[in-house]
């Protein structure tokens, strides 16, 4: 069976690459790592496939111009490997799409997702447990029965439906 699986730090340039269960014994401690900073780029698509673990070490920016879609029952954490690593960042300037995905920051140090002008987030029934979730002015955003806890900000001038999300940790 596998543990983790380091990801080099770079760029998807083109194409599409699916992070999948993988191994023929148990895949409970599967995991994709980002250690280092890693771009999707336009024109390219990163799938986490369901029930994948994934996880960005502490001052790791993962930014999307391209397209990121995590499924069913995937786990994102978060999480510094020392501390005063810097924040931990999902930059979306391309679309970010969730379903039952569960983003978590075990650390209690900063992370978080913003999606940038131009980004498109699309999550359903997540659970969004970081330090910040940011939809800037020029985003496209649509939440639906997500559960929302820490810092969360609209900027003016994005386009947002919510519906059916709990924010009550907000």
């Amino acid at each position: 069976s596998f543990q983790d699986i380091d990801i080099l730090a770079g760029s998807l340039n083109s194409g599409t690459l699916n992070f999948n269960l993988i191994g023929t014994a148990s895949t409970a401690k599967l995991r994709y790592v980002f250690p280092g900073n890693f771009s999707v780029q336009s024109g390219a698509t990163l799938n986490v496939t369901a029930n994948v673990s994934v996880l960005a070490q502490g001052g790791v920016t993962i930014t999307d111009n391209g397209t990121l879609s995590f499924a069913a029952g995937d786990a994102v954490a978060f999480d510094p490997v020392y501390f005063g690593a810097g924040p931990t960042l999902i930059a979306v300037n391309g679309v970010l799409n969730a379903t039952t995905t569960s983003f978590t920051n075990p650390g209690g140090y900063t992370a978080q997702i913003a999606v940038n002008s131009g980004g498109r987030l699309t999550s359903t029934g997540s659970t969004i447990a970081l330090t910040g979730l940011t939809l800037a002015s020029g985003s496209v955003d649509t939440l639906h029965g997500n559960v929302v806890s820490g810092v969360f900000t609209i900027n003016s001038g994005a386009t947002i439906a919510i519906t059916g999300n709990d924010f009550s940790w907000v």
